[in-house]
């Protein structure tokens, strides 16, 4: 069995050569070899912005749904591919990750997670009930 790094080794050495397609391929299979989301997350989309660069834009948007997997909660990505089937002049899927993405936010945070808009807002209530007109997170 060969590692991610190995797949996505191959990747840049076929992408160097033009091909695109085959390229995408090895990067998807370096995403399904990886452990860790943020690798799974980096290994998708370079697949899929490999097929956008060879110009294969509708085979892009039908590969970023073929391979999403466990990225298919992940704001990051759904905003990746929003941006992505944008571009691809694709606004039926652009409005689909875009639901999802904000489907996503609002579970987070209906559930408080910490840096969610809810906990970043400025002029938030104090204990007392006034208002406090401190820095957000964003500010830093």
């Amino acid at each position: 069995m060969r590692s991610a790094h190995a797949y996505a080794e191959w990747a840049e050495l076929v992408l160097g050569l033009g091909g695109y397609d085959v390229a995408a391929q090895l990067y998807f299979r370096a995403q399904a070899r990886s452990l860790a989301l943020a690798r799974k997350r980096e290994y998708y989309m370079a697949g899929v912005r490999t097929l956008m660069a060879g110009n294969l834009y509708d085979n892009a948007i039908v590969e970023a749904d073929r391979h999403i997997g466990e990225l298919a909660d992940d704001i990051d990505t759904l905003k990746f591919l929003a941006r992505t089937a944008q571009a691809a002049n694709r606004p039926d899927a652009a409005q689909r990750y875009a639901r999802r993405l904000l489907r996503m936010a609002m579970l987070l945070r209906l559930r408080g997670k910490p840096g969610t808009a809810r906990n970043r807002t400025r002029g938030a209530r104090r204990r007392d009930g006034s208002r406090e007109l401190g820095r957000c997170d964003d500010d830093r």
